[in-house]
């Protein structure tokens, strides 16, 4: 268990999947999200990822990385806060801070990466809250849509 201010991070675990599908249901989190996707979430190889409780203990969210490259040394931050009650409140924040300070402390990684649509302002502000720096403007171009939109890429690096 790794604790912060306002948050506790657990593994995540096949018994939280039930109600991370119940978030299905909430439009914020398909608009920002998609569908989850128990096998990405959870099996892949070059993933970790963690529920992200409250400190009574209620399954809020999860958090983990993607992508992780050990020999480049990064990896993609994915965070969600399912329940609508502790959105923009400081959780989100709170569980990103204390998980790049376990992670940066614990693991060889030196730069955490993540995607957001540039629509996303308060995802955008909680990033920037957390030490992320834009890196750059991925454009969809001719294919804007409602699965193609421009996102903003941001980076964080291990503090020297």
């Amino acid at each position: 268990m790794i604790q912060g201010n306002h948050t506790k991070l657990r593994p995540l675990r096949r018994k939280d999947w039930d109600q991370i599908l119940g978030w299905d249901e909430d439009n914020e989190i398909v608009r920002w999200f998609g569908k989850p996707d128990w096998n990405r979430i959870q099996k892949h190889q070059l993933s970790m990822m963690y529920a992200i409780e409250s400190l009574d203990g209620q399954l809020i969210g999860y958090i983990g990385l993607e992508h992780i490259s050990w020999r480049q040394k990064a990896a993609e931050l994915r965070v969600c806060i399912g329940k609508s009650e502790f959105r923009g409140k400081g959780y989100g924040s709170d569980a990103i801070k204390t998980f790049l300070n376990h992670t940066f402390k614990n693991s060889e990684l030196d730069q955490i990466y993540l995607r957001v649509y540039t629509e996303n302002v308060r995802a955008i502000r909680c990033y920037s809250k957390c030490g992320f720096k834009k890196e750059a403007v991925l454009y969809a171009g001719k294919r804007q849509s409602e699965d193609f939109r421009d996102m903003l890429l941001m980076t964080i690096r291990r503090a020297v």
